[in-house]
């Protein structure tokens, strides 16, 4: 793969390459660049909870290949400030020729104006009126057993409100993270305060 891409980089008079994903223990970066190169990483994650993401030796020598690749970029976009600090400290990279360019919500993420569409979609999720909704994954980094506590503390106060969790990770019952997330809401009694849907489309 690599080698097609230097192929096409050298091929083509572009002014600037940049990679717009940048894996820690794979080898996305090439460690020659004919071009001036930008990369974006949006965090490091795996380095500062190590004890979540436990490493074999081929991700140790591909992390230090990677590390020693992103010597030779330009400049580095990430989306937040706590992330420019940890890629400074974590890959070693100068601070200054890091670039904080946080993420935009895509156009899908605004209220809800088509009130019948709004209804339809109540309905076909059977969701209440009020509640709180969580999407995404249930690493450890996403902190989803704080969520549900935090809730569970809110049950007295709002009766009415309910969690509802979305996201491909909560149907997979064999995965570490959901088993304990679902031995939580168990043990607080948040059955029927707690919705889990799964995976469902971007529509």
């Amino acid at each position: 793969v690599f080698i097609d891409q230097q192929l096409t980089i050298n091929n083509q008079q572009f002014d600037i390459v940049h990679y717009p994903y940048f894996d820690l223990f794979w080898l996305t970066l090439p460690i020659k660049k004919p071009k001036p190169t930008v990369v974006t990483i949006h965090d490091v994650i795996p380095l500062v909870f190590p004890q979540h993401f436990p490493l074999g030796i081929k991700g140790k020598i591909k992390f230090k290949i990677q590390k020693f690749s992103l010597k030779g970029v330009k400049a580095v976009i990430t989306d937040s400030k706590n992330s420019k600090k940890d890629i400074a400290n974590w890959l070693a990279y100068p601070k200054e020729k890091i670039y904080v360019i946080p993420l935009a919500p895509g156009k899908e993420f605004r209220p809800i104006t088509n009130r019948q569409s709004l209804v339809a979609t109540k309905q076909k999720y059977q969701l209440p009126d009020t509640f709180v909704l969580y999407v995404g994954d249930v690493n450890y980094n996403k902190n989803i057993p704080g969520l549900i506590k935090a809730f569970d503390k809110l049950k007295t106060p709002f009766k009415n409100l309910k969690l509802v969790l979305v996201g491909k990770a909560f149907e997979e019952q064999s995965l570490k993270e959901t088993e304990e997330i679902l031995q939580l809401i168990k043990a607080l009694n948040l059955n029927n305060q707690i919705k889990i849907l799964g995976w469902v489309p971007n529509k």
